[in-house]
């Protein structure tokens, strides 16, 4: 567990001890899950985001995602694994299709990183999800001007981050038990013969 004067602990969840405050005083959530992997790499780095969006993902379930992506890339079986890792390039498509929508628009004023996150990276499938995130992050603060602007609306900005965001709610809504796994469009075109 990092120092404590990174996280203190917070009680806020009915006595759970999932939830911490950062030194800035920023709640951060499921750290003990992604803290009690033994992981043989680790990258640990200060996240600076511009969208609150990408700051509250970061700080609300990427720790728990994390722990759980490390777990399901060490004991699912293979077919498993390969939906998983599907859809982790689906999210990383989904997040260049937001950078290539948001590249129309100019950044016209500095905004800076006013979201200043502690992550901790276990694996390769995490990085990749945190790396599309902070893309995404990047793709956000060009949309933030174009609304600022008068170019396009709140709602459009939202509408583009949430399509983004698709892939990676469904890995989440996976990882957590809340969604059966199912086979992906490549895997049932095997079984047809039809690929």
């Amino acid at each position: 567990m990092p120092s404590r004067d990174i996280y203190v602990t917070n009680t806020m969840d009915n006595g759970s001890q999932n939830t911490f405050k950062t030194a800035g005083g920023k709640i951060l959530r499921y750290l003990d899950r992604v803290e009690g992997v033994r992981a043989t790499r680790e990258m640990r780095l200060e996240a600076r985001v511009t969208s609150w969006e990408v700051d509250r993902i970061l700080r609300r379930d990427f720790n728990l995602v994390s722990q759980k992506l490390y777990r399901a890339c060490s004991i699912w079986s293979p077919p498993e694994r390969s939906v998983v890792r599907e859809l982790i390039t689906e999210f990383i498509l989904h997040g260049e299709y937001l950078v290539g929508k948001s590249s129309m628009y100019e950044v016209t004023r500095e905004i800076p990183a006013e979201y200043v996150t502690p992550v901790r990276i276990i694996s390769a499938e995490s990085n990749h999800i945190y790396r599309t995130l902070v893309t995404a992050d990047a793709a956000m603060m060009r949309l933030k001007c174009a609304v600022i602007d008068g170019l396009i609306t709140r709602e459009e900005r939202t509408h583009h981050f949430n399509e983004a965001m698709a892939p990676y709610s469904q890995l989440k809504l996976i990882l957590t038990g809340q969604k059966k796994l199912t086979k992906t469009a490549r895997q049932l075109g095997e079984e047809l013969g039809i690929t």
